[in-house]
């Protein structure tokens, strides 16, 4: 019977699979050709030639930062023992996870820097998957300090201001309920312990142990200091992809502020949550030529801005994590000695 329905959870998981792919391609077709339909191709190419070198590599130098930004966050939220871990398996770990979610629709980058990283380093993916769940809260709740933001200088219509409510809500509440089983891992474990009893078979012992290393990769929120600098990181990681599009911005010569960079940001953040083409092409140009189109950017100007920035800031990591990932074990560190199981 287990059997059986494990097998119909997998055929309606590779039905929904299926079908986000498919609706992605439709997505994604429909924004690509709005965002090139009735374009003057000598407009384009005038714009793409219009773009300072200088400033685009400086765009890509800060978005190389962000990821080294993202890397040290994520070396911290493994404390108390975050500095024995290295730095290059979670970079590596990281780059390959932002290339996955940039190039397959179904969000699967943070599982493969989970894998990633438990296989190399020697830990459980129950540790590892505590320190992704509280990067995302710190993720999300920054993202919605930046929607605050741009809601409360641009005066969008009130139906937005729900959406941010709820964002800000998700963000913080998820925040607090991650630092709440931080502060009290050592009281729930007990109450694991007590609840496997009603779990038969290997399972119960093997959940208990699941549960358990969660709760210690929770630590990291105990730490006053360490909850700061991971929020000041968050901060940090948030402005420097704003920075890469403010940077273009001066590459292309437009006279917008860094305000501007943040709005454009959050536009491209949000508008990029339903499924898409592989790559994110299509609606990423859309979402670009649309947010500039409200600052006064003709399209021309605008999609010349969007396939640059699209190089700049998605392309680079789809090249560098396709080939971190072509390199497999001939690239990695060796690995550690075990210390925790699964």
């Amino acid at each position: 019977m287990r059997d059986e329905r494990e097998g119909a959870d997998g055929e309606v998981s590779r039905r929904t699979s299926v079908r986000t792919i498919a609706a992605g391609i439709v997505l994604g077709s429909v924004a690509l050709w709005l965002a090139f339909r009735g374009l003057d191709l000598e407009e384009l190419w005038r714009a793409l030639a219009r773009v300072d070198p200088a400033w685009t590599l400086a765009a890509f130098v800060s978005n190389a930062v962000s990821l080294v930004a993202v890397t040290w966050r994520w070396q911290l939220l493994f404390y108390p023992d975050h500095r024995t871990r290295r730095f290059w398996p979670l970079f590596r770990a990281v780059v390959i996870g932002q290339m996955v979610n940039i190039v397959v629709p179904l969000r699967l980058g943070e599982v493969a820097r989970m894998y990633l990283v438990a296989e190399e380093e020697r830990l459980s993916k129950a540790r590892v998957l505590a320190t992704l769940a509280v990067e995302k809260a710190l993720d999300l709740g920054v993202f919605a300090l930046a929607v605050v933001l741009v809601l409360a200088l641009f005066a969008f219509p009130g139906g937005v201001g729900i959406k941010q409510g709820t964002l800000w809500g998700v963000g913080v509440g998820g925040s607090l309920a991650l630092w709440l089983l931080s502060r009290f891992s050592d009281r729930l474990t007990p109450w694991v312990h007590s609840l496997s009893r009603y779990v038969p078979g290997r399972f119960g012992g093997r959940a208990t142990g699941i549960a358990e290393r969660f709760l210690e990769g929770l630590s990291a929120l105990k730490s006053p200091g360490v909850s700061l600098a991971a929020v000041a990181w968050s901060v940090a990681i948030m402005a420097l992809a704003a920075l890469t599009n403010y940077l273009m911005f001066l590459a292309c010569g437009f006279n917008l502020s860094f305000l501007v960079a943040v709005f454009l940001l959050v536009l491209i953040q949000v508008g990029s949550v339903p499924p898409s083409l592989p790559g994110k092409i299509g609606i990423f140009h859309f979402l670009v030529v649309v947010g500039l189109g409200m600052f006064g950017i003709d399209r021309g100007a605008a999609l010349g801005y969007a396939i640059v920035l699209y190089a700049v800031a998605l392309l680079s990591k789809v090249v560098l994590g396709a080939a971190f990932a072509a390199t497999g074990r001939r690239g990695r560190l060796t690995p550690r000695p075990s210390s925790t199981g699964d």
